[in-house]
């Protein structure tokens, strides 16, 4: 049964254009917020401060720790080496200025950290 609902799952989103991505880790939470933002993985991970990649990243930093399965090195080096207090500022800035005034990012970082709760229950 799970399998069919698998495959059913992957055929509905190839049709809409998004694969879902590995069922879990921080390369899919990168891999989840890059879609939902339309950015590129690469640019997320990359050494570039754009404001959308910043937005992007202090998301998935936010959903990382929220889950509470990786640390701020971790999450860190995922996000292309940078260090443990550039990600503790990436927390800070999700939630303390982006998710009290943008609900658009509150409710797609809800939604996400939603997502990857369920999928951890399975």
């Amino acid at each position: 049964m799970r399998a069919a609902i698998d495959s059913a799952v992957t055929m509905a989103a190839m049709i809409g254009g998004h694969l879902p991505a590995r069922r879990d880790g921080l390369h899919a939470i990168i891999a989840e917020v890059a879609w939902h933002m339309g950015l590129d993985r690469s640019a997320i991970t990359g050494p570039c401060r754009k404001a959308d990649l910043v937005r992007a990243r202090a998301a998935i930093v936010w959903i990382a720790l929220r889950l509470g399965s990786r640390s701020l090195n971790q999450i860190g080096r995922t996000l292309g080496g940078r260090d443990h207090s550039t990600v503790r500022s990436a927390w800070t800035k999700a939630e303390e200025e982006l998710r009290p005034r943008d609900p658009a990012f509150r409710r797609m970082t809800d939604r996400l950290l939603d997502h990857f709760r369920d999928l951890q229950e399975d």
